[in-house]
This record gives C-alpha cells, sequence and structure tokens, in this order.
C-alpha cells in the first residue's frame, strides 16, 4: 500500500519548479529507498515471525522504524 500511495503522489502533483531551493532531489530518492528497504525489511520480518522464527521479531520493529521515520526526513 506504501509503494501505491508513493506512486500516485509522484504521479498526481505537479513538479517542482526548476529554481525552487526547497526541492531536493537526492533527499526524496534517499526517502524512497529506505521506505522501500524498510517496507521490505518487515515483510521478511513478518513473514519469519509468522512460520515460527521468533528471534526475528526486531525485523519488524526495525522496519516500522524505518516506516516511520523516512517521510518526517521531507519535513
Amino acid at each position: 500500500m506504501l509503494m501505491t500511495v508513493i506512486g500516485v503522489a509522484t504521479w498526481t502533483f505537479p513538479r517542482p519548479a526548476q529554481d525552487d531551493s526547497r526541492y531536493r532531489r537526492e533527499l526524496v530518492e534517499a526517502v524512497y529507498w529506505v521506505s522501500t528497504a524498510s517496507t521490505a525489511i518487515r515483510a521478511i520480518g513478518e513473514i519469519a515471525v509468522s512460520i515460527g522464527e521468533l528471534g526475528l521479531r526486531w525485523l519488524i520493529v526495525l522496519g516500522g522504524l524505518g516506516q516511520l521515520t523516512a517521510p518526517c526526513c521531507l519535513s
């Protein structure tokens, strides 16, 4: 769902002007990749815990923290 929201947002919202100093493409890409990696880590943790690997619960926490903090970097 997160990837769908990001994809629709980048397609729907207008591009910033070339002289807009607030827009930094590198920061946007970093947030995208951190969100993507965090989602993958959390999914792996959820799957691992569901098949009985309870020692990997920290992956769920790590992925969730990444999902929570990545969008905050744009503020």
